[in-house]
Order: C-alpha cells, then sequence, then structure tokens
C-alpha cells in the first residue's frame, strides 16, 4: 500500500474518487462521437470476431427466455395498436360489436388478402400496416364475422344458401359408407 501523501496514494485515490465522473466522461463522449464509436467497434470486431460470436451466443442463451417475453410483449403492442385504429378504443368488430381482443382479426376489406398473404401476416402483416401508416384497404372483425365472410363469398357464385352448404349427410346416406371405412367395427358389434 503506498504512503499517504505519496503521488500514488493521490493517483490511487483520484482513480476511485473519479470513476464516477469518467464513466459519466466516456458515456457524453460516446453520445457525441458516434461515428468514432462505430469506426473503433468495427475494427475490434475484425480484429476478434470468434471472441465477439461466443460473447453474442452466450449471451442469447443466458437471456433467451427473456428476450422472448419482450419479443411478445412488442408484438402484442403492435397489434393493439393496429386494432385500436381501425376498431376503436376499445377495438371491437365493424359488424358485431364484439370486442375481446383475442377473437378480433384484421380483414381485408376486399377480399383481396391472397394478394398480400403471399408475403405478410400475422406480425409481419401488422408491421407493414404500420410502416404504411395504417391504409384504409382493412377493417376489425371477429372470427365469427370473418368466418362467415369468408363462407358466403365462396357461396357467392353457387344458388345454394348459406345453410345448405353447411348440412350435415343423413344417417342414411352414411350408413354404407362408414361400414366400408371400419369394417373392423362390424364383427365386434356382431361378437
Amino acid at each position: 500500500m503506498p504512503a499517504n501523501g505519496s503521488s500514488q496514494w493521490r493517483a490511487l485515490n483520484y482513480k476511485v474518487m473519479n470513476k464516477k465522473n469518467k464513466k459519466e466522461y466516456q458515456k457524453k463522449w460516446r453520445k457525441k462521437n458516434p461515428e468514432k464509436m462505430r469506426k473503433s467497434s468495427r475494427k475490434y470486431y475484425w480484429k476478434n470476431p470468434e471472441k465477439i460470436r461466443e460473447k453474442s451466443r452466450k449471451y442469447y442463451w443466458e437471456h433467451r427466455e427473456h428476450r422472448a417475453k419482450a419479443l411478445k410483449k412488442r408484438r402484442r403492442k403492435k397489434r393493439l395498436k393496429a386494432l385500436i385504429y381501425y376498431g376503436g378504443n376499445p377495438p371491437k368488430c365493424a359488424h358485431c360489436g364484439f370486442n375481446k381482443i383475442e377473437c378480433l382479426d384484421i380483414d381485408h376489406i376486399d377480399n383481396d388478402g391472397k394478394d398480400y398473404k403471399k408475403n405478410r401476416s400475422g406480425t409481419r402483416l401488422i408491421n407493414w400496416i404500420i410502416k404504411n401508416n395504417h391504409p384504409d384497404i382493412f377493417q376489425i372483425l371477429c372470427k365469427n364475422c370473418n368466418w362467415l365472410k369468408y363462407i358466403k363469398s365462396k357461396t357467392k357464385g353457387n344458388n345454394k344458401s348459406l345453410l345448405s352448404s353447411l348440412k350435415r349427410p343423413s344417417k342414411s346416406e352414411t350408413a354404407g359408407h362408414r361400414e366400408n371405412i371400419h369394417p373392423s367395427r362390424e364383427s365386434k358389434d356382431r361378437g
């Protein structure tokens, strides 16, 4: 240990006392000189690529659960933003007024969703909506109304009603069919 009053003691004392000030100074310098920081970071990376990659891998595996939770939270926030923009606050179905957020979908008004789904669905669609300043080609529908809209669009060309297209076959129509599919059931029922 250096003696009190010596230059070594003063230097040690100065380092300890000014550690906080040094950190603040470095933080300010980094903010003022982002280009220099980028340049030095790149230089360090190219000198030590394996070291950096190993640190990245280690950090990823140590924090993957936290990162997954944070990502899920961000996605929910973005989805809620889009739902509020198109469905009001609180968001609700444009057709029936149902307002459970878990059951609401973003629907393409003109049924041209297949054109968008090639590249964008789910989170990608929501990111695209936010990036393109909420275009007026979407609406909010609950899952039931969205499904009914889909079925109506499929049966529109046919002269069948919605219910007749969803009609179940009668027991007499399926009786022979069951026997052909499951011949082992017959032997169990008879024996």
